[in-house]
């Protein structure tokens, strides 16, 4: 993934039912919190939270249309299990460029 890429990253779910817009921004508005406590668990070398809270982006992030989410926060997940703070960096920034990219529709 280019750290220069500014592209717009929409949700499938709303690409494939307006519906879920509402729910989908909900879950978009609540990202910086998420972001947030990731970087204090990795800044508190607090491994198992940071591990706990990249699962629950894992999840949320694919059941909310946005896979991309999913696969940084799969490999931020798999460095805080091995308790790999470079990797966790590395990942945490990339999840953080990629969030400032997502939108609703």
């Amino acid at each position: 993934m280019s750290q220069n890429d500014t592209t717009p990253i929409v949700s499938e779910l709303v690409k494939d039912d307006e519906a879920f817009a509402d729910l989908v921004e909900e879950f978009v508005e609540g990202l910086a919190d998420r972001v947030s406590g990731m970087n204090t668990a990795m800044q508190e070398a607090n491994f198992d939270n940071l591990k706990h809270l990249a699962h629950q982006l894992k999840g949320a992030g694919g059941g909310h249309g946005y896979p991309q989410l999913t696969e940084i926060s799969s490999r931020l997940e798999q460095s805080a299990v091995e308790s790999r703070l470079d990797e966790c960096q590395q990942s945490l920034s990339e999840l953080q460029t990629l969030i400032s990219r997502v939108v609703v529709q």
